[in-house]
């Protein structure tokens, strides 16, 4: 990934406009308030507790980079810039911000999921919809729902912000709708959407479509299978098998459904070993069918199965980190627009630490550790240098 530069990233930062008054007792650049809650959240800072000790005692590191004329801002300055500045403005700086780090290869994945900030206390629970780069580790952009169902109205609006020509777009059942296939293919992208419990008819459709073929009763039909045979993985024995056929003329679907060219069924079974002394002879066994369609014309199931499964790159590397490492959902900072604005500067901070070259694996939580630490560290994972 593509490194930024301090002066590109206060560039970026001075673009957001200052809703506080500009005039009387301004003691502090919201260029620099910003900078120095990035910073602190890449040392794993939490709260806005630590994020005010973090600019009181790194005064003369920070100085460096920025002016803190009066010296560190205070608590209720942070609480209050985070709760008045207006998400958009943060939001189109991070899609800037995330374009100029975007590798020059591109990206063949984007997969688009929301989750929940909910922590302790919070009235009313905010719902973010990501969209997530596979290759990059990085998050391309975000916009805000007020809850989950509203995702059908969210994805559309973050896929007509975002660049994904000649990327496929995967994205779970909430999203397998016909405005959204529509959205995608007009953007120059394919479409990977799971057909679930809101799609029906759909969804037992192809079922039936899968089961005649295997039964013999489609002999036309262009079908393909991959199958990742038994494979022990963290203590549990899996298999996947992916079926993927070329959709057939099909009223109300190939007709509704644009550029529909491909079915999908995904079978997983797992079978985890309980512990021998408690039952020796017993194991415990599970098996689900999903079903998807695409707009990806080849009927190529190692292909599919290597979309599927980067589909969940970001509820591993993108939603879990942010709810174990950054620990999101334990904030106590929930008023107006702080959850948000916390929300990107979070992300902000996993990506440049997650592209931080470092000798051997280092986790993302050692990283940040390491950045608390050594704070010529934490300048080589903001800038590389």
């Amino acid at each position: 990934m593509k490194r930024i530069d301090i002066e590109e990233l206060k560039a970026g930062l001075s673009e957001i406009e200052d809703k506080r008054r500009q005039w009387g007792n301004l003691r502090h650049k919201l260029t620099d308030i910003l900078f120095i809650i990035l910073c602190a959240i890449m040392c794993g800072m939490e709260d806005i507790d630590g994020i005010a000790i973090f600019g009181e005692e790194r005064q003369e590191w920070l100085r460096k980079y920025i002016e803190m004329k009066n010296g560190a801002p205070s608590y209720a300055t942070y609480e209050r810039v985070l709760r008045m500045l207006e998400p958009k403005e943060m939001e189109k700086f991070y899609r800037t911000w995330a374009k100029s780090l975007h590798s020059d290869e591109g990206t063949s994945q984007i997969s688009i999921d929301g989750k929940t900030i909910c922590g302790a206390g919070a009235e009313q629970k905010v719902h973010m919809v990501s969209a997530w780069a596979k290759e990059d580790g990085l998050c391309l952009g975000q916009i805000k729902t007020d809850e989950k169902t509203n995702e059908i109205t969210a994805i559309p609006e973050l896929v007509k912000l975002l660049d994904v020509s000649e990327c496929v777009v995967s994205i779970d059942a909430m999203g397998c709708q016909k405005k959204i296939a529509a959205a995608i293919r007009e953007k120059n992208a394919d479409y990977l959407l799971a057909v679930k419990g809101n799609q029906p008819t759909l969804n037992e459709g192809i079922c039936e479509y899968m089961t005649s073929i295997e039964s013999g009763q489609e002999p036309e039909a262009i079908v393909d299978h991959w199958d990742s045979g038994y494979e022990k993985n963290h203590g549990r024995i899996e298999r996947r098998v992916v079926t993927v056929c070329a959709c057939p003329e099909w009223k109300g679907v190939t007709d509704e459904w644009r550029d529909i060219h491909t079915l999908v069924r995904y079978e997983c079974t797992r079978e985890k070993r309980k512990d021998a002394e408690e039952k020796p002879n017993e194991n415990t066994k599970s098996c689900y069918t999903r079903y998807y369609i695409s707009s990806i014309q080849a009927v190529d199931a190692a292909l599919m199965a290597k979309y599927l499964r980067g589909h969940w790159s970001i509820e591993n590397q993108l939603h879990w980190m942010l709810d174990v490492v950054f620990r999101e959902d334990d904030s106590s900072v929930r008023m107006n627009h702080a959850p948000e604005n916390l929300n990107i500067l979070r992300k902000t901070a996993l990506s440049l630490l997650r592209s931080t070259p470092v000798k051997g694996r280092m986790s993302a939580k050692a990283k940040m550790s390491k950045a608390a630490l050594n704070p010529d560290f934490l300048s080589v994972a903001l800038f590389g240098k």
